[in-house]
């Protein structure tokens, strides 16, 4: 037996429906039921269970997948943990899958290592916190109560203290029985060189305050040490190493026990340090955290978007608290968090605040934030200037962060709202925020898409083949052939002047001209529509997603999600996986943030048609569309190019390049306008 077996059980025992009511009241709407989504604050139900398909999916916050998706999500648990809370839920016992596996030596020594760990750190845990209340711990103790911490809090943040020896912690190691070489991977001994013997190793921890850091699920996997004597050797905190159990980017400080605060007041503090963490948990204020280090990390970004997407960025006021604020928005904004941040005067920070002016004084400058871009806007003002040159430097940076966020109407009100603050076009913002996407996309590589469910976690699907070639583009012959390439131009550029402006006049289509309110600036709504009508036709339809396959080439998907689910769809396909089309998606909905997925998988417009006309008119509908799209951002570039070129060869090769497009531009149109 082994986790995928105990994976395939639950799937086909458990009622998706059965276990999401367990926590989300649900209404019968048709076939499927509706309910507030737990992940996000609505009074509009979005969050829908679809029984049909043994999946859940929110229209509002793009969460979905399976019933083990959604324990993984709503309890905060990983994969394995998932399975025994489900295992429980339906009546089975994980233990004879946990024993098995696909290498189950490998398994099972991970696993046993994993396990020594956390109960090495368990112990340790135990022993610092009966050395703060004891006479070795006293002056520590002091320490702690002159902070303002009480007992209650103390022992909420389990802090302890680590004596001042070198080999305590190795002698309990001794006496518990636990591997030296362990203790040394636990991080809680160490060694000065590698080739030292173990019989050298040494306390990492001597005389600081401890405090402990946790997984999500409240296990101990790390500590923090912080001096006690400002002449003690060492620096201000010394920190466990990243070891199996503990990887920084990826935990926040004290989010087992925030938890419950972020979720009751709908964001999340977040701190630069443990003890400013601390000193908000002693003051009532509950939903406080920190990232560990200087910013937040994707990974730590994403843990947080479990339980907020409000964040209050509480960092010192220094010149690394506002660097830490800028770099911070590169994790946060494309989870569409909305980011405030606090302004303190040089040299505060919550728990000075706390102790000057007390909780009321702290919650005032929570409560009185600057948006993100706000303070970004006045972080760059001071330090690139209001010149003309200073401020295009600044605006080029904060293009920089609009690209991140994903929502385009908070876009827009983000390009509005610096606009106004540099007392500038909105327009200009949009030109070069177009200019900066579209220069993305171009130097975008194709990302393999995940691996399917039949796959490990570490295989990696192909890209894409596209070694058979669309077929080339027929005209009507008793048209005369459009442009062809071997004819000859004059030095001059009155020919292609000439062309230039008629293709401007009579080729160009209002409805596919760059839009600044569009979903994604160069990206217009009616190209996306036709990529989400294209995932939902060949979803449902193996002919046209292998045709899909052969023609449409890869630089002419956009590079919005809507557009990352169709480049996935037609890798699959190209590897012969159409048939796992479905079954994957609907497990790894929420992983893309594309509502037209789960529109197609979930309330889909070509599953019943069989007119076999209408699927082809669509199929040919939205390739013109999204070709029409691609051949008027190629065109422009080249307008541009020979504008600047002089005369000669590459100038003349280039123009016979814009007469070919503008011809296959004008027959998409014509086909657009007969049809």
């Amino acid at each position: 037996m082994s986790l995928e077996e105990l994976k395939h059980e639950i799937k086909e025992r458990a009622e998706i429906a059965d276990v999401i009511q367990q926590f989300v009241e649900l209404k019968r709407a048709g076939r499927n039921l509706k309910g507030l989504c737990p992940f996000h604050n609505e009074k509009t139900p979005s969050f829908n269970v679809f029984p049909d398909q043994n999946s859940f999916y929110c229209f509002g916050c793009q969460k979905g997948g399976d019933a083990i998706h959604f324990v993984m999500e709503h309890e905060g648990l990983d994969f394995v943990a998932a399975l025994k809370f489900l295992a429980e839920f339906l009546n089975i016992d994980p233990e004879p899958y946990l024993k098995g596996g696909i290498d189950q030596e490998k398994s099972k020594k991970k696993r046993t290592e994993r396990d020594l760990l956390l109960q090495i750190h368990e112990v340790v845990n135990d022993y610092y916190q009966r050395c703060l209340y004891s006479d070795i711990g006293k002056q520590a103790l002091d320490y702690c109560y002159s902070r303002g911490l009480n007992d209650e809090t103390i022992k909420l943040f389990q802090i302890g203290y680590a004596p001042n020896s070198f080999d305590t912690i190795k002698k309990l190691a001794i006496h518990k029985g636990f591997p030296l070489e362990k203790m040394l991977l636990s991080g809680l001994l160490s060694i000065k060189n590698e080739n030292d013997s173990l019989d050298r190793a040494y306390d990492r921890f001597r005389h600081r305050i401890i405090f402990p850091v946790w997984d999500p699920q409240g296990r101990v996997i790390a500590f923090s040490g912080r001096v006690l004597d400002k002449n003690q050797p060492g620096g201000k905190y010394v920190n466990s190493p990243e070891t199996p159990l503990y990887t920084k980017g990826n935990v926040l400080y004290a989010l087992p026990l925030a938890r419950k605060g972020i979720k009751d007041s709908r964001n999340c503090v977040v701190c630069e340090g443990q003890m400013d963490v601390i000193a908000c948990h002693n003051a009532g204020i509950s939903n406080a955290v920190a990232p560990g280090g200087t910013a937040f990390t994707p990974e730590q970004a994403k843990l947080l978007k479990r339980y907020t997407d409000h964040v209050v960025m509480a960092f010192d006021s220094d010149q690394a608290g506002i660097k830490a604020n800028m770099k911070s928005a590169d994790a946060l904004l494309p989870l569409n968090f909305k980011v405030d941040v606090c302004q303190f005067s040089e040299g505060d920070d919550p728990d000075s605040i706390l102790k000057r002016g007390g909780v009321s004084l702290l919650k005032d400058h929570f409560e009185n934030c600057l948006d993100y871009f706000d303070f970004a806007v006045d972080v760059l003002q001071k330090q690139e200037g209001t010149s003309p040159q200073g401020k295009a430097k600044a605006v080029t940076l904060l293009v920089g962060k609009l690209k991140l966020i994903d929502n385009q109407i908070a876009r827009s009100e983000y390009i509005n709202k610096v606009a106004a603050r540099f007392s500038i076009s909105a327009d200009l913002i949009f030109d070069e925020l177009k200019k900066s996407l579209l220069q993305d996309q171009r130097r975008a590589s194709y990302k393999n898409p995940l691996a399917t469910s039949k796959d490990t976690s570490t295989q990696k699907m192909k890209p894409r083949n596209f070694s058979a070639k669309p077929p080339k583009q027929q005209f009507n012959s008793s048209e005369p052939p459009p442009f062809p390439a071997e004819v000859e131009f004059s030095q001059n550029d009155e020919s292609f002047e000439a062309l230039e402006g008629h293709y401007e006049e009579k080729y160009v289509d209002p409805s596919i001209e760059f839009n600044a309110k569009s979903l994604l600036p160069g990206v217009p709504e009616s190209v996306i529509n036709a990529e989400a009508d294209l995932i939902d036709l060949c979803l449902h339809n193996q002919y046209f997603a292998e045709k899909l396959n052969n023609e449409l080439e890869l630089e002419r998907i956009s590079s919005t999600p809507t557009g990352e689910v169709l480049n996935d769809l037609l890798a699959y396909t190209a590897q012969g996986e159409w048939a796992l089309l479905s079954e994957v998606f609907s497990e790894k909905v929420g992983e893309y943030s594309s509502a037209h997925l789960a529109i197609a998988l979930f309330e889909p417009s070509f599953k019943e048609v069989e007119d076999e006309d209408r699927l082809q008119l669509c199929y040919d509908g939205c390739m013109s569309m999204i070709s029409i799209h691609y051949l008027q951002i190629k065109m422009d570039e080249l307008t541009a190019e020979i504008k600047s070129l002089p005369d000669g060869d590459e100038k003349r090769e280039k123009r016979r390049t814009f007469y070919k497009m503008s011809a296959e531009f004008k027959d998409l149109q014509n086909k657009r306008i007969r049809n």
